[in-house]
């Protein structure tokens, strides 16, 4: 009896150990720089050569003086959070949310100087609410 409540003890904390890996391994976070992502249509997703591997963590694009570009995130090859455009100069040009690949939340752009152009609210990538349009005044 004690050799079964034993077996049985230890096969459900190596179950344990093992499913805790998993889910150890699915939160590393990854940088690339944003010109090594590849675009596959098929699934719609940004991976780094391999499609069925979406991409999931940290991208950055820079202009060639060294300038930030582009800051986003990917998860499992989709656009996840904030996604930040910069102009050369290094002023903030848009900011954006997504939530699973979609526009979902604020969008707002900038010009070169940080003058509010637009700013939006979006849900599924369709604009339901104009908060502010320059070209509306």
């Amino acid at each position: 009896m004690n050799n079964i409540l034993w077996t049985i003890l230890m096969t459900l904390l190596v179950m344990a150990c093992a499913d805790h890996n998993v889910k150890e391994q699915t939160l590393e976070v990854s940088i690339c720089d944003c010109k090594e992502l590849q675009h596959d249509p098929a699934y719609n997703v940004l991976h780094l050569g391999d499609r069925l591997k979406p991409f999931t963590g940290k991208c950055y694009d820079y202009y060639r003086g060294g300038v930030l570009k582009k800051d986003f995130t990917l998860k499992e090859g989709k656009y996840e959070g904030t996604l930040l455009y910069y102009h050369p100069n290094g002023n903030l040009q848009s900011q954006a949310t997504y939530q699973e690949g979609l526009l979902f939340g604020e969008k707002k752009v900038f010009d070169a100087n940080g003058q509010l152009l637009f700013h939006g609210i979006y849900k599924r990538s369709r604009l339901v609410e104009t908060v502010y349009n320059i070209n509306s005044k």
